[in-house]
């Protein structure tokens, strides 16, 4: 990170990982809290760390940035259904803009200085095909961020 940090033709760090930092699902709560708070470390050293992506949960969710890093959950689907709360207070706890259980993957382009993110809508989630439906391709949420001008 330390030389991303320093090579001005590298506008932006990223973490994927396998855990989320942030999410409404409490089921891990605690390992949460661990990892957000070694971003904001993380962020704290290095600016240019503006967006971290878990997977692990089956299931989609964007969060409002949390000092200066946009968190996303990218589980996009699996063998069981991601359950999330069902109370608005849990959403509005962690700053969740968006989420599904509708199996769904990332797709991510960079023009100019945006990066656009976009949440795309996968099959029928066999096991229940009504939940969060959408028709397959379509682009369920955005998010963009915006990179600083080339070095």
């Amino acid at each position: 990170m330390q030389a991303a940090q320093k090579d001005p033709n590298i506008r932006m760090i990223v973490i994927i990982a396998h855990r989320p930092a942030v999410s409404s699902i409490v089921a891990e709560a605690p390992s949460r809290a661990e990892l957000t708070s070694a971003v904001d470390g993380l962020h704290t050293k290095y600016d240019k760390l503006r967006l971290y992506i878990g997977h692990h949960l089956h299931g989609a969710e964007a969060m409002t940035p949390k000092n200066g890093v946009t968190y996303l959950v990218n589980g996009g689907g699996g063998v069981e259904e991601v359950r999330f709360p069902t109370k608005q207070s849990a959403y509005a706890k962690v700053g969740s803009l968006f989420h599904t259980s509708h199996p769904s993957h990332l797709l991510g382009t960079v023009s100019g200085n945006t990066m656009k993110l976009e949440y795309i809508c996968g099959p029928v989630y066999g096991f229940n095909p009504t939940k969060d439906a959408c028709k397959q391709g379509d682009v369920l949420y955005t998010v963009n961020l915006d990179l600083p001008p080339k070095g």
